[in-house]
């Protein structure tokens, strides 16, 4: 199958429940939207049967130039994660 775009849910909208490509192009960029303000608000975003996309926050730490090797300070910031439902992972482990 490969990887999966915005452009390959789009036309799998399209052939798969029937949109025009305007309205499935429109439902793939809302949904899109809404997952992101929610992980920039701080909520967690999770859908059963799938896994649930949060943000952790990271501490400030010391780092290292890989060019220079001069140590540099690393702020703190906030990190997207994704953590699969168990049923997500049975199923991609699941062997015939």
């Amino acid at each position: 199958m490969g990887t999966v775009t915005r452009n390959s849910l789009v036309e799998l909208l399209q052939h798969e429940v029937g949109l025009s490509r305007l309205q499935a192009s429109s439902f793939v960029e809302a949904m899109l939207g809404l997952f992101i303000e929610t992980l920039i608000q701080g909520d967690n975003l999770k859908i059963v049967g799938f896994g649930t996309f949060g943000t952790r926050e990271k501490a400030a730490r010391m780092g290292r130039n890989p060019r220079s090797g001069e140590e540099a300070l690393i702020t703190a910031r906030r990190v997207p994660y994704f953590r699969p439902s168990q049923t997500l992972r049975d199923r991609v482990n699941y062997t015939k």
